[in-house]
C-alpha cells in the first residue's frame, strides 16, 4: 500500500492531469473518447511514484495516438500520486 501523498502534490497532480491528460482520459481519469481508464490500468496500479508512467508520458505511444509530453519526472510523479489517490469505484 502506498503512503498518502502530500496535499500539495495531489493538487499539483490534478492540475497537471487536467491540463495535459483529461482531454483523452476524462476529467476523472476513468477514460474518455480516445484514452483508456487510468484508474484501473494495470500499469498505473503497478506504478509506485511515477516510474512506470514517466516513460510513457515522456515518449508517448504514437501507434496508440498518445502524444509525448515534455513533463518533468516530478510533474509526472505528481500526476501519478493524483491517479493513485482516485477511488477504484465511483
Amino acid at each position: 500500500m502506498r503512503p498518502p501523498a502530500p496535499p500539495a502534490q495531489l493538487a499539483r497532480g490534478q492540475q497537471l492531469f487536467e491540463g495535459n491528460c483529461s482531454f483523452c482520459h476524462g476529467s476523472d481519469a476513468r477514460g474518455g473518447e480516445s484514452g483508456p481508464n487510468l484508474v484501473h490500468a494495470q500499469l498505473v496500479l503497478d506504478d509506485q511514484n511515477g516510474e512506470r508512467i514517466t516513460p510513457i508520458v515522456q515518449n508517448g505511444i504514437p501507434a496508440g495516438g498518445m502524444p509525448k509530453f515534455p513533463l518533468s519526472e516530478a510533474d509526472i510523479a505528481a500526476i501519478a500520486a493524483w491517479l493513485h489517490h482516485q477511488p477504484m469505484s465511483k
